[in-house]
């Protein structure tokens, strides 16, 4: 049997490195695709994102604009209100800067403000989404609450840290660790999974 990738190097060889907010450590830029991409496919999200971020390239500039030209823009990504939390967000934080807890912004929770603050500031914070949850979960072999999801991240995306670890654990969960049948014997993880598919 060939030996298995570290997550590490499966990351680096595999991971969705062409995604295009991915080249970006602009917390607004960050802020955008991680709203985008609540509830939205990810290529239909990475095909509006260039005209939008280009459209609304600061928060005072999605501010000056108005709401109705944001949910305009917003166009086919479905969901309105997200546009208008956006929006939102843009006029507090063109108003007072960026808070030092990103929750404090309309519609950013838990994960919103984890992801931006770990792809955006470097900080080496856990951000569970779908995603990853279903990957720490399928390793761990049980249903885990909001924290120990969050330890286990930390716990099985070591050695990778912060917005490496955030991101391998989230294509690993995008590309491998489906929510139907999973690659298992593609996974980098498949060493130490006690489920060896799904949970």
């Amino acid at each position: 049997m060939a030996r298995r990738l570290s997550l590490r190097t499966w990351y680096a060889r595999h991971g969705r490195h062409d995604l295009v907010w991915r080249h970006t450590r602009d917390r607004w830029d960050v802020l955008t695709s991680e709203v985008m991409l609540h509830q939205t496919q990810v290529a239909r999200a990475e095909a509006a994102w260039p005209e939008f971020a280009a459209r609304f390239p600061t928060p005072a500039a999605m501010a000056a604009a108005g709401p109705a030209a944001v949910i305009r823009a917003w166009g086919r990504l479905g969901y309105p209100r997200r546009a208008r939390h956006l929006y939102d967000a843009a006029v507090v934080i063109a108003r007072d800067g960026w808070p030092d807890d990103l929750r404090v912004l309309p519609g950013v929770g838990r994960y919103t403000a984890a992801a931006v603050r770990a792809q955006a500031d470097g900080a080496d914070v856990p951000a569970i989404d779908v995603n990853i949850r279903r990957v720490v979960q399928r390793v761990e072999g049980r249903v885990l609450s909001e924290t120990d999801a969050e330890a286990a991240m930390v716990a099985v995306g070591a050695p990778l840290r912060g917005r490496d670890r955030l991101l391998a654990l989230m294509d690993v969960g995008a590309l491998v660790c489906t929510p139907r049948a999973p690659r298992c014997g593609e996974c980098p993880l498949w060493g130490r999974c006690a489920t060896r598919g799904p949970l």
